[in-house]
């Protein structure tokens, strides 16, 4: 089974009996911040406006529920090195 399709029946789990997560997630799942109106795109690919850096952003991973939203956050680690975390506590305003 691949790493993802663990990771995400993890995740469902965790939500399902109704505790918060933060997990990294890696650079390809296809995501959507648009609320359907675009096609899914991979979270490398997500445009971040300088309140969504500070604060996150509210997205859809494909293969969750329709209605089930994440937060997302991303820092660089390194100078060629970026992580996401994504959350169901949809009311953080910031990792750091």
């Amino acid at each position: 089974m691949d790493s993802w399709y663990a990771t995400q029946r993890l995740i469902a789990l965790i939500d399902n009996l109704g505790k918060f997560y933060y997990c990294p997630l890696k650079s390809n799942p296809l995501v959507d911040d648009t609320g359907g109106v675009k096609k899914y795109k991979k979270v490398q690919d997500l445009n971040w406006n300088g309140t969504e850096k500070l604060s996150g952003k509210r997205i859809k991973i494909k293969g969750f529920p329709r209605d089930k939203k994440v937060k997302i956050f991303w820092g660089t680690v390194s100078a060629n090195r970026t992580e996401y975390i994504v959350t169901n506590d949809l009311n953080q305003s910031s990792l750091l």
